[in-house]
C-alpha cells in the first residue's frame, strides 16, 4: 500500500495542480472534442443575457465587470466560459461601428485564452480553440470596413479624386477594401475619372492597382483593365486579373493578355497567361499567343502549364508537331512538357 501511495499522492498532485493552472488563467491543452463538448452549457445563457443587456444600454463598466467575472467563474468550465465570450464578441459584428466602448474592446484584444487544442494542420502544435483576441480585431477591421465604404460613398459623390487620395493615404487594409466597396456605390462616369486619376498616380503608388481594377471592371472599362494590365503591380495586379478572367468573354480576355505580352514585364504577362488563359481553346487566337510564348525562356513555363489544362484534339496536335520538332529548342521541350502534364492530370485528379 505504500508503495502505490508513492504514485497515487504525486499523480492527485500533478491533476490538482492542472486544475489550479486553469483556474489561474494558465494554458491548458484538451482533446478537441472534449472541449468542444465541455463548452456547450446550459447555464451560459445567463451570462449572454446579461452581457447583450449591457450592451445594449451602453453600460461599458457592467459589460467589463461581467467579463472579467467570467473569465475567473468556477460555474462554467473554461471552454463554455471562452465559447460563451467568443460568441460574444462574434455578435458584435451586428452592432454599428462607433457602439462598444474602446475599453471593452482593449480587454478582449488581450483577453487571456486558455483552452488549447491540436493545431488542425499540425497536430504537434496547439492552437485556441476560441480564440478571443482574433475574433475581436476581426470585429475591428470588419467596422473599419463598414465606416471606410460609407466615407468612401459619400467622396465619391463629390470627387473621385478624394477616394484616390484617400486610398493613397491609408494603409489600414481593411479600410482600403472599404474604400473598394464604395466603388459599387458610383456611376459609370464617376468610375471613369476614378480611373483617369488612379492610373496617372500607378507608377508612384503601385498599391492603387486593386482600387482602379476594382474601378475598371465596375464601369466595364476595358482600356483601362488592359492598361492595368500591363503597368499594375503587387496583389491587386493578381486579384484584378482574376476577376477579369471570370467576368470577362474571350475577345476582352484576349485584348488583356495581348497587353500583358506586349508589357515588357514578365511578371505580369505570366500572371495574365494564368488567369486569363483558361478556356484558351476555344479561342484560336489565344491559343496561338501561348503557343508562340514556347520558346520564351520566362514565359514558355507558364505558358505550357496553362495549355495543359485546357487539352483539346487541335492543341494536341499542335503540340506534338512542335514536339517532334528538332529545330524547336526550348518550344519542343516545353510543348512536351505541356503533353507529360495532360496525360498526368488525370491520374493526379482520380484519387479526389
Amino acid at each position: 500500500m505504500k508503495m502505490l501511495a508513492r504514485y497515487i499522492l504525486p499523480l492527485m498532485f500533478l491533476l490538482t495542480s492542472g486544475a489550479q493552472a486553469a483556474d489561474e488563467g494558465q494554458p491548458v491543452r484538451w482533446e478537441r472534442d472534449a472541449a468542444v463538448n465541455a463548452s456547450v452549457d446550459a447555464r451560459a445563457a445567463g451570462y449572454r443575457s446579461q452581457l447583450r443587456s449591457s450592451l445594449r444600454t451602453a453600460d461599458a463598466e457592467a459589460t467589463l465587470g461581467l467579463l472579467q467575472h467570467l473569465q475567473s467563474s468556477a460555474e462554467l468550465s473554461a471552454p463554455a466560459r471562452e465559447r460563451l465570450v467568443f460568441e460574444f464578441v462574434e455578435d458584435l459584428r451586428q452592432e454599428p461601428p462607433g457602439s462598444v466602448h474602446e475599453v471593452v474592446l482593449e480587454y478582449l484584444k488581450q483577453y487571456p485564452v486558455t483552452v488549447m487544442v491540436a493545431h488542425h494542420d499540425h497536430p504537434d502544435a496547439h492552437e485556441p480553440l476560441f480564440n478571443i483576441p482574433t475574433a475581436t480585431y476581426g470585429v475591428i477591421n470588419h467596422w473599419t470596413r463598414q465606416q471606410a465604404a460609407f466615407e468612401g460613398a459619400t467622396m465619391l459623390t463629390r470627387n473621385a479624386a478624394s477616394l484616390v487620395q484617400a486610398y493613397r493615404e491609408s494603409s489600414d487594409p481593411a479600410q482600403r477594401r472599404g474604400f473598394i466597396d464604395a466603388l459599387a456605390t458610383a456611376d459609370p462616369m464617376t468610375l471613369m475619372e476614378l480611373n483617369r486619376v488612379a492610373l496617372g498616380q500607378l507608377s508612384q503608388v503601385p498599391e492603387l492597382t486593386a482600387l482602379a481594377g476594382h474601378s475598371a471592371l465596375l464601369a466595364g472599362d476595358l482600356e483601362s483593365l488592359q492598361a492595368l494590365a500591363a503597368q499594375g503591380s503587387g496583389p491587386g495586379l493578381n486579384e484584378v486579373l482574376r476577376h477579369s478572367a471570370a467576368r470577362l468573354d474571350g475577345a476582352q480576355r484576349e485584348g488583356l493578355l495581348e497587353a500583358a505580352l506586349a508589357s515588357n514585364r514578365p511578371g505580369n504577362a505570366a500572371l495574365a497567361i494564368a488567369h486569363l488563359g483558361t478556356g484558351v481553346t476555344t479561342n484560336e487566337k489565344m491559343m496561338q499567343m501561348l503557343v508562340r510564348q514556347l520558346d520564351d525562356p520566362q514565359l514558355g513555363a507558364a505558358a505550357a502549364l496553362t495549355l495543359s489544362r485546357n487539352p483539346s484534339p487541335t492543341l494536341n496536335r499542335i503540340l506534338a508537331g512542335i514536339g517532334q520538332d528538332q529545330g524547336a529548342g526550348l518550344a519542343a521541350s516545353r510543348a512536351r512538357l505541356a503533353l507529360q502534364l495532360m496525360d498526368d492530370l488525370p491520374s493526379q485528379e482520380a484519387p479526389r
